[in-house]
């Protein structure tokens, strides 16, 4: 058995969390915020992958380094090189800089009263908010059913990138 590089162990583990989000998804309208928390965690994972894919350790530090404003650059590029994905730039970028921002350790760089993917926070009024309620796409998705097409593009996407990738290192 060849040794995993740390791209393809991000690459598996992002597959998982892509299942799991799936299972989620089913029935989005249940458990948004715990949807698009999967969510963002597969495309982190994804863009690890993809940022560590021919690397033999994994990185000193594989926290959430990427996620700062950087996973939705992996993704333009790899949409823009790629001419079938083209289908997916319009919502989907925009899909995962939401996710992006709303990961709690670049939320918190950002500003306190910043929303959270997965922890309460205190927005500029002093009031105490948490995903399932105050979240801005749990708020979208609620108010506006397209909200949930955008989010089963974004897994469409990320099966198909998983599924790709997976050919490549020969792991399907």
């Amino acid at each position: 058995m060849e040794k995993l590089s740390a791209g393809q162990a991000f690459l598996l583990q992002a597959a998982e969390d892509l299942r799991a989000s799936q299972i989620v998804g089913y029935d989005i309208a249940s458990a948004p915020s715990t949807f698009y928390m999967l969510l963002q965690m597969v495309f982190e994972k994804l863009a690890k992958a993809h940022k560590y894919w021919s690397h033999r350790q994994l990185p000193q530090r594989p926290g959430h380094e990427i996620a700062d404003r950087y996973f939705s650059k992996v993704f333009d590029v790899l949409i823009r090189m790629k001419p079938t994905k083209r289908k997916y730039y319009g919502s989907l970028l925009q899909l995962i800089k939401e996710l992006e921002a709303a990961q709690p350790s670049v939320a918190q760089k950002c500003l306190p009263s910043m929303p959270m993917l997965e922890y309460p926070w205190e927005n500029k009024q002093g009031e105490i908010c948490y995903p399932a309620r105050d979240l801005p796409l749990v708020q979208k998705l609620r108010n506006n059913g397209n909200n949930a097409r955008s989010a089963w593009i974004a897994l469409k996407f990320a099966s198909e990138d998983i599924q790709e990738l997976m050919r490549a290192a020969k792991l399907a």
